[in-house]
């Protein structure tokens, strides 16, 4: 069993940041791991933002989103950052700005 830790995610999210990974690319990542018996995250906060990837298209995750979710990786508490992200960014923004991107339109309805 390989163990997702803080490092992987972190990586995976600058790349993001980056642009040299798409939205498509991260969420594929973070399916092929989150709830998957090959892998075990490090920590609950560790598997929180794994979740969250998971279902970046749902929750309309954007690059914007990275510094907390990196935050929300040591966190005690990775929940309360998830809430700060629809603070700063509210969902009907987030829908607006995410509704032409094929990998968020059908969540922007």
């Amino acid at each position: 069993m390989e163990i997702i830790t803080a490092n992987h995610i972190y990586s995976i999210l600058e790349a993001w940041a980056e642009g040299s990974m798409s939205e498509a690319d991260v969420h594929a990542w973070a399916e092929d791991r989150y709830a998957v018996n090959a892998y075990e995250p490090e920590s609950e906060a560790v598997n929180e933002v794994l979740a969250q990837l998971d279902q970046m298209n749902i929750n309309l995750l954007m690059r914007t989103d990275v510094p907390l979710l990196r935050e929300a990786l040591s966190a005690q508490r990775p929940q309360d950052l998830f809430d700060k992200i629809y603070v700063e960014v509210p969902v009907a923004e987030r829908k607006n700005l995410l509704r032409n991107n094929f990998f968020y339109q059908a969540f922007c309805q």
